[in-house]
């Protein structure tokens, strides 16, 4: 009798606990659907994406969007000029079962003064239990470019260009970083490479002449005090209108007024003597520059600036790479302190430094240099 007592109450207890914790069995296949994007891998993948945008690689490119959007991009022509030279992500925002991401893509042209900050939402979905760029939609856009003597500013759908500064609006003289206390003549012949600060809120514009290149910081600024350097408008006055010929017919064949922004600083940041300017790019957070200059022995190099004064880095990119044997070109940031770098060998380079050919990445913090591929 109490072997069926005992043998009733173990059925009982079976019969009350059921599936552990109330779950329902999982399915045979034991797969588990993801529904929810998880925002840090979805970061990294949107941070993939830019640097295989920069880098030019539309084969990989492709496999990050939905089919949607590949039946869309098929048949759009490839173009480079203008081309990305940078990229900044911001925090995504969750939006149902979906996630976005907004972006800059900061694009200049090697064959006219010209920079574009645009930027992009990107969204995000779950295809087959990977992430898939759903849709890209165009938010907003700034532009930097050049007419005849004139660097003008551009928003959004606006037809014509605020004027920011004209060839004439540049200093007489300047002394190289490093070199003394001797001046040298700015360069005036024409602008070179420009860039927009990813705050927005100041520029970056080069000139050229004959063989020198000058580079400087062009600050927007707020205070109704500002001053061009050609003085303010009671100084434009004493002049007769003489302040006005600084952009003279070429502002006005833009619909603008006759002079240039009085709300501009200048500040120069380097004078390159024999050297020519070719791309100028900004870190993520605006606080470190990289130009790419060609100076004597016509090898491409690139210079690093950092700080509000634009001191000039030390890196160590010339000691692996030495100013005869190879240029350094290409950059552009990935990172606030991090620089992606093309390195190429001349032509009689040894085998040895034909291995050291391909793409780099300097890490400013540490001063190391590592080939990525």
């Amino acid at each position: 009798m109490k072997k069926i007592v005992i043998l009733l109450l173990i059925f009982t207890m079976l019969l009350a606990t059921g599936c552990p914790g109330g779950e329902t069995p999982k399915s045979n296949d034991n797969k588990t659907e993801v529904k929810k994007i998880d925002e840090d891998a979805a970061k990294e993948f949107m941070d993939n994406y830019m640097r295989y945008k920069l880098s030019g690689n539309n084969l990989a490119l492709n496999s990050f969007y939905s089919d949607e959007i590949k039946e869309k991009t098929s048949s759009v022509p490839e173009t480079r000029n203008p081309g990305p030279v940078g990229f900044k992500l911001e925090e995504g925002e969750a939006k149902e079962e979906k996630l976005e991401f907004k972006a800059h893509i900061y694009s200049a042209s090697t064959e006219t003064p010209y920079f574009s900050d645009d930027t992009y939402k990107y969204t995000i979905k779950l295809e087959k239990g990977k992430m898939m760029i759903d849709k890209i939609e165009k938010e907003k856009s700034i532009e930097l470019f050049s007419k005849e003597n004139t660097i003008y500013k551009r928003e959004g759908d606006k037809v014509e260009g605020e004027p920011v500064i004209t060839l004439e609006d540049l200093p007489l003289f300047t002394t190289p970083k490093g070199a003394g206390e001797g001046k040298y003549n700015v360069p005036r012949s024409s602008f070179g490479p420009c860039a927009i600060s990813p705050n927005s809120k100041s520029f970056i514009v080069s000139s050229s002449g004959e063989d020198n290149g000058f580079i400087a910081d062009i600050k927007m600024k707020d205070s109704e005090e500002a001053v061009s350097l050609q003085g303010g408008e009671g100084d434009k006055q004493k002049q007769g209108g003489g302040g006005q010929q600084a952009g003279g017919s070429q502002t006005e064949g833009q619909g603008q007024p006759k002079k240039s922004n009085a709300n501009i600083s200048l500040k120069p940041i380097d004078l390159y003597l024999n050297t020519k300017i070719t791309g100028i790019s900004f870190a993520p957070n605006g606080k470190m520059l990289a130009v790419e200059i060609i100076p004597p022995g016509g090898l491409t190099r690139v210079n690093l600036y950092k700080g509000e004064n634009w001191e000039q880095i030390k890196s160590d990119i010339d000691k692996h790479f030495v100013k005869d044997r190879f240029s350094v070109k290409n950059p552009y940031f990935v990172e606030d302190s991090k620089m992606v770098f093309t390195v190429e060998p001349i032509k009689d380079a040894t085998s040895e430094e034909q291995t050291l050919k391909g793409e780099w990445v300097y890490d400013v913090k540490g001063d190391k240099v590592v080939q990525i591929k």
